[in-house]
């Protein structure tokens, strides 16, 4: 199974079309840290030193600068207000009134 995974890694790596300065890993379980140590021996050093493990969500916008508290959940720290079925229903009333647009209509696709 590790092999299978390091094949999808490595087929991966190098073949999306966008830049990624960063990858934020916010409060991750002990043995996450264990597996990442592993999977990382096979990243570059250029992406490795890319992933940035935090404990608090409060630092990505205090320590980092990368995300307002406004974007963030109560239970993150942050101020932001959502409801999944609020969302849903936005969601199909879009659909249903044609406003709703896929990212390969917003590609021009």
């Amino acid at each position: 199974r590790l092999e299978l995974a390091m094949v999808a890694f490595k087929g991966l790596m190098g073949h999306f079309p966008i830049k990624i300065n960063a990858i934020y890993i916010c409060q991750a379980p002990i043995v996450f840290f264990g597996f990442f140590k592993l999977v990382s021996l096979f990243m570059p050093d250029k992406i490795r030193s890319r992933f940035r493990f935090v404990d608090k969500f409060s630092d990505l916008d205090s320590v980092y600068g990368v995300v307002d508290p406004s974007h963030l959940l109560p239970e993150m720290g942050g101020t932001l207000e959502w409801n999944v079925e609020d969302w849903i229903d936005e969601q199909k009333r879009a659909e249903e009134s044609g406003d709703f647009q896929t990212l390969s209509i917003l590609r021009g696709s």
